[in-house]
């Protein structure tokens, strides 16, 4: 099934308690980037964002380097509010999700 881009928001991944940002939807899945305070997942590095999605937490953010998908259900319902992406951080977001595979 074909993803369609939708208007970027943030909501909270149900198993790991992480705040996502999610940029696509076919209908039954989320493409969705996720979003820590830890400098590595995976065994990965994340990338550091220039500013905190979360306006009212002061603390350093990480972007994981990749995207991925997962059905909708393991999001919950309510989006997070006040969280938003700054101009400084579009482009690193646009390049993980041209190399999403």
């Amino acid at each position: 099934m074909k993803y369609k881009i939708t208007k970027p928001h943030f909501r909270t991944h149900k198993k790991n308690g992480h705040p996502s940002y999610i940029y696509a939807d076919n209908g039954t899945e989320y493409k969705y980037i996720g979003i820590t305070h830890s400098n590595k997942t995976y065994g990965q590095y994340n990338k550091v964002l220039k500013y905190n999605p979360n306006s009212k937490d002061s603390r350093i953010s990480y972007m994981r380097k990749f995207s991925t998908h997962d059905l909708k259900k393991n999001f919950k319902k309510k989006l997070l509010k006040g969280y938003k992406t700054h101009k400084a951080d579009k482009r690193m977001i646009s390049k993980i999700k041209k190399n999403y595979k």
